[in-house]
This record gives structure tokens, C-alpha cells and sequence, in this order.
């Protein structure tokens, strides 16, 4: 990362400044930002912020290579795996059911 100022500004030191301030905030007496930031969720305690399938929609899936199962909608495929899922095209429900096994 490269900055360039004008020789006459003070914005080079100004800009060192605030960037020190940032990386080092108990150095100049703030919170840290993982400790201050607070994410407003609704009132389901949160359980609303992620939804898979909306996820998996909006990296792409399903296309022609990939599609979208609930297989696992009751977790008995695997325990540790979302109810919503993406799997290759070619892979019946069926055939997951086989490889998990």
C-alpha cells in the first residue's frame, strides 16, 4: 500500500496519525473494536441473522454444477451439517444418503 502527499501538506502525519490510533487503539485510550462494535439483531436472539440458503444463492448455488438439498432437514444424514446444503448436480438425495452412511 503506497500513500503519496504533497511535500507542503500535513496530511502525511495527519494520516500516520489516525492509522496509529486505529492499529493501536488502547495505545491512545479507546475500546478495542471487537470488544465496542454491537451487532443490532431482531428479536429472535439472532438465530435470524445467517440463513444458508440464502448464502448458498449468493455465491451461486445452485447453477448447472451444483443444487441445493434439505436432505438434512432433520439432521439425521450428519448432526454437524446445516439442514440446507449444496451437493454436486449429479448426486441424488439417495445416493448422499448412501455416501453418509
Amino acid at each position: 500500500l503506497r500513500f503519496a502527499f504533497q511535500r507542503e501538506s500535513r496530511a502525511r502525519k495527519r494520516a500516520f496519525e489516525y492509522l496509529n490510533i486505529l492499529a493501536f487503539p488502547l495505545s491512545s485510550g479507546r475500546p478495542m473494536f471487537c470488544f465496542e462494535y454491537r451487532l443490532s439483531v431482531p428479536g429472535d436472539c439472532g438465530w435470524g441473522v445467517f440463513d444458508m440458503k440464502s448464502e448458498l444463492q449468493r455465491i451461486g448455488a445452485p447453477n448447472s454444477l451444483w443444487r441445493l438439498t434439505t436432505a438434512n432437514s432433520e439432521y439425521d444424514l450428519c448432526e454437524s451439517y446445516p439442514a440446507v446444503n449444496a451437493v454436486p448436480a449429479a448426486l441424488t438425495d439417495r445416493q448422499l444418503g448412501t455416501v453418509t452412511n
